[in-house]
């Protein structure tokens, strides 16, 4: 493909995918509580200069002091992007869509590398737009979108020199730690890069200390900020990763047995929500997945049987299947994001060098399906949820009313969705908004520390998920009598997009 189609195919894509995000801008997602949680350190940041959170002050040790609850890049970027526009979610879903624009260059860049003709990368490009973890990525203010850019980077540097057939020199190694650095300096998932560099690099112990010299380079200013603050990186990250490692073990032990987490419905189940919802879509998409799963595994074998080093194109598809064991395992709703790309690319692969003959038509309709599925599934959510239903103007409405609903309060901790948080900083400065615990995370001396900080809270905006925060729940249950609660439950019709209920408790004049 020139060059000048190149990027006429890549603004033609972008333009569909700024068009499906505005489509959906309010339904996919709702305003989500993570947003609050990166966006409240960025602004912070951008006025004030100081990288702190205050939607945690005082839940979290030193959150006023340091940000280390998570990796820092994304929060960073946003920083920059809010001292010319100041706080607000248009803007900051805005800097997601601009990211997922550059990762469709860099996408169509690396099918270009694996020698694919126009029409697969055509297939390729429409399959990335439309699938919905990818749109979702690009509308919400999260890192998964900056994360991915540089996961996908990093396999383009690699294949790239693969494909030059003049071996791996230095610079690339390099560029690949550098990439992969930036990876984990947006999001933890970037450890799936490490079973990606050792199956597309050659195991030598120059590479290798130069792809470590690249990835130290880039959590150099990080890695400082650590070091100045570290009992507050104990406290806010370490802990946080081994809640999740103790919530993933369980999970994996409920799934082996065949039962289903109440909390998150299973892996399967996971993944297969993260495209629209409904049981029907679920089914489909495991439908498909499993499909593409199953032909990706066969075309490796295939490959892995054959004399000789294994060739790109097997490197690629064993890559597929690795970071899709990874994510299902991981069990994290924002994970899935990461499937889609490596799925489309083993199936265009497939697609494009399919063998032997009699299997051709099974490997073309891997590709074909996740294309069709992702127009189907992206067709169904947005005629339901923004014509049939009417969702962008209840959740509108919905949101403002829970802002509302908290006027006269001081401050306010807010466990729901859609999260007023945005329009609470807008409508309502005086109010102090604070956000639910991420990721479950516990740290020594919690119970005590937390209660002090809950009795100076005047008010408690939640929903119906007491079982996620055992401790505020206990606090909440012995001090019933100095609440007053009223009921903020709303009825948006068919549509199961956000949560219908929730309370206010507003803490009595003493």
């Amino acid at each position: 493909m020139a060059k000048r189609e190149r990027l006429v195919s890549g603004l033609i894509a972008c333009a569909i995918l700024i068009t499906n995000v505005q489509l959906n801008y309010r339904t996919w997602p709702i305003v989500w509580p993570d947003e609050a949680l990166f966006s409240s350190p960025a602004a912070t940041l951008a006025e004030q200069g100081v990288f702190a959170t205050p939607v945690l002050a005082g839940l979290i040790p030193q959150m006023e002091q340091a940000t280390l609850w998570n990796c820092p890049l994304y929060m960073v970027l946003l920083s920059a992007v809010y001292t010319v526009t100041g706080e607000s979610l248009r803007a900051a879903r805005t800097l997601n869509l601009a990211i997922a624009c550059v990762t469709i260059f860099v996408f169509m860049g690396l099918l270009g590398k694996l020698r694919l003709s126009r029409k697969v990368i055509g297939l390729c490009l429409a399959a990335l737009v439309f699938d919905m973890t990818f749109l979702r990525s690009a509308n919400v203010a999260r890192m998964d979108a900056l994360a991915l850019l540089f996961f996908l980077s990093t396999i383009y540097v690699l294949v790239r020199a693969r494909n030059a057939d003049r071996g791996y020199p230095g610079r690339v190694c390099f560029l690949a730690g550098l990439l992969t650095g930036l990876a984990a300096a947006s999001h933890p998932i970037a450890i799936m890069l490490i079973p990606v560099l050792l199956i597309l690099l050659p195991v030598r112990l120059k590479n290798y200390t130069l792809v470590f010299a690249g990835v130290v380079l880039a959590l150099s200013p990080w890695l400082v900020y650590i070091a100045f603050h570290f009992e507050a990186f104990q406290v806010q990250f370490l802990s946080q990763l081994t809640r999740k490692f103790e919530l993933l073990l369980a999970l994996s032990e409920d799934t082996l047995q065949a039962r289903e987490s109440s909390e998150t419905g299973g892996i399967a189940r996971v993944f297969a929500a993260q495209y629209g919802g409904t049981r029907v879509m679920m089914i489909l998409a495991l439908a498909v997945y499993g499909g593409v799963l199953v032909v990706t595994a066969l075309a490796f074998f295939e490959q892995w049987r054959r004399p000789g080093a294994l060739s790109t194109d097997g490197r690629m598809y064993l890559i597929a299947l690795v970071v899709f064991v990874l994510v299902l395992v991981a069990s994290e709703a924002w994970y899935p994001l990461f499937v889609g790309p490596c799925f489309i690319v083993a199936a265009a692969i497939a697609f494009e060098r399919g063998q032997p003959a009699w299997s051709r038509l099974l490997r073309r309709q891997a590709l074909l399906s996740l294309v069709g599925a992702g127009l189907l599934f992206f067709m169904v959510f947005t005629i339901r949820e923004r014509w049939s239903y009417g969702m962008p103007a209840v959740l509108e409405r919905r949101v403002s009313d829970l802002a509302d609903a908290t006027r006269g309060c001081k401050s306010v901790y807010l466990r729901v969705r859609p999260d007023p948080y945005f329009v609470l900083r807008k409508k309502y400065p005086q109010v102090q908004p604070l956000e639910f615990i991420p990721g479950k995370l516990t740290y020594p001396g919690m119970a005590e520390q937390l209660g002090h900080r809950l009795d100076e809270i005047d008010c408690f905006l939640l929903d119906d998920h007491d079982d996620w925060e055992p401790l505020i729940t206990s606090y909440l249950e012995s001090r019933r009598d100095q609440f007053a609660t009223t009921r903020l439950d709303d009825s948006p019709g068919p549509s199961r997009i956000y949560e219908t209920r929730a309370r206010l408790l507003r803490r009595r004049a003493q």
